[in-house]
């Protein structure tokens, strides 16, 4: 087909803007040391367009335009790639800010989180203590050892200095908080039974039995409570304890699995003072922290291990990535929808879209399809590095919000993201190392590095 002026005329323009732009990196950090070599490009590029121009007719035109092709795509490729290493370079104290930024962000979670924490052991020293302190049974001794061995975990809490050495102290006391809670529901059974026991030898006391029938002592005098009960009925343990030691002391997805408050299942139970209290029936502990999704900790593992050759890092990332049955992409693509769907978290909706369209994007810097090559492949690795690069770094920002969620967005009295999509939350976590991971693969793939 036969050039027509105006298409001729669209190809000069075209080379001499390439020509343009190859001059102007040639000036620039990004060229590396190049500029003599970019420049003979500019210059060559200059020389097709003056030919194209110059040419005598349309043919010979097309034909210079069929030779320039060759090159220009190579030209263009070479333009865009030190554009982006420029822009790069130039962004370096953006991306400082950015870095800079990260770690406040990372610190405000930490502190928060931490925080909260704390105000939770504290809470559970105090009011263990305040139990213990309404008897003189031996159930009010044991629970007064579980104050004192609640408080120093808090005191152990405050003297850390580290959040790793807090968070150490905080997952060990939460390990021993179900054994102090089996304890306690030992102790109740054994009571009940020694209750049980002892009212069956007292069936025929008339005092007794004068109390038993109006209502469980309900109506009984102090006195005659204290006198008949204090001395055959012990101390039993109550719900408000049973409740303290059930509590939710998850902290944003971190070391302790959320325990839901469990309804007590109430009865009819007496202090040392002839009280009437409630009793908690217990039947188990809580339970076991459920298991972290496979990928996540595949990926995390990979990361952290330093000894690790780059080939058999990039290997374990790629299948902690893409495995079909539990890899991170495959299990965001199911989470993502899911708390979609979920209306509690409309909040962070548009994050949870934001996070798999990015984490999607910037794996295409380890995940490569058969045959990908030339054009195909710098597109992919361009794409990777717009997810997880500065300036934007769209994918590190989309799994911050996700975090900020359950520290400081939610209302106070909200459902939290540990609680109701706990896999999602650990997904949002790990990408923000693998953006660091995927980031320098990338700029790997496009020879920046």
């Amino acid at each position: 087909m036969t050039l027509s002026d105006k298409e001729r005329l669209l190809e000069c323009l075209a080379l001499r803007k390439l020509a343009q732009e190859l001059k102007a990196q040639a000036e620039s950090t990004g060229a590396g040391g190049h500029n003599k070599t970019i420049l003979s490009f500019a210059a060559a590029a200059e020389k097709y367009a003056n030919q194209i121009r110059d040419a005598k007719t349309p043919e010979a035109a097309e034909a210079i335009v069929e030779e320039a092709a060759k090159k220009k795509s190579q030209w263009d490729e070479l333009a865009q790639m030190l554009s982006l290493a420029s822009a790069i370079e130039n962004n370096e104290e953006a991306a400082v800010q950015e870095a800079i930024q990260e770690a406040i962000e990372m610190e405000e979670l930490q502190k928060a989180a931490l925080e909260e924490a704390e105000s939770k052991l504290r809470a559970q020293a105090e009011g263990l203590r305040s139990q213990a302190g309404k008897g003189k049974t031996k159930v009010f001794d044991a629970i007064a050892g579980l104050a004192d061995k609640a408080q120093e975990g808090l005191d152990e809490f405050l003297a850390a200095v580290e959040p790793e050495d807090k968070w150490k102290v905080y997952q060990r006391i939460e390990e021993d908080r179900a054994g102090w809670l089996t304890g306690l529901a030992t102790m109740q059974t054994s009571l009940h039974a020694e209750t049980a026991a002892e009212n069956k030898e007292r069936k025929n006391d008339p005092e007794f039995a004068e109390c038993a029938e109006d209502d469980e002592f309900q109506d009984c005098s102090t006195e005659v409570a204290a006198a008949v009960c204090g001395t055959v009925r012990p101390s039993v343990v109550s719900a408000d304890v049973m409740n303290l030691l059930m509590a939710d002391f998850d902290i944003d997805g971190g070391f302790c699995a959320p325990v839901a408050p469990k309804p007590a299942a109430q009865g009819g139970g007496y202090n040392s003072n002839g009280d009437k209290v409630k009793v908690a029936t217990v039947k188990a502990p809580p339970k076991a922290p459920p298991p972290r999704p496979a990928a996540v900790v595949r990926a995390e593992k990979a990361l952290a291990d330093s000894a690790l050759a780059p080939e058999e890092l990039r290997k374990q990332i790629v299948s902690a990535l893409t495995d079909e049955k539990d890899g991170l992409l495959a299990m965001l693509r199911i989470t993502v929808p899911k708390l979609k769907e979920d209306d509690r978290f409309e909040g962070v909706h548009e994050d949870a879209g934001q996070l798999l369209e990015q984490m999607e994007l910037a794996a295409g810097a380890v995940v490569l399809p058969k045959g990908l090559a030339g054009d195909k492949l710098k597109d992919q690795m361009r794409n990777a590095l717009a997810a997880t690069g500065p300036p934007k770094q769209p994918l590190k920002k989309a799994a911050f919000a996700i975090q900020k969620h359950d520290i400081y967005v939610r209302d106070s009295k909200g459902p939290r993201l540990t609680n109701e999509h706990p896999d999602f939350l650990e997904c949002a976590k790990v990408c923000v190392e693998l953006a660091t991971y995927l980031q320098k693969e990338a700029q790997t793939g496009l020879g920046m590095k």
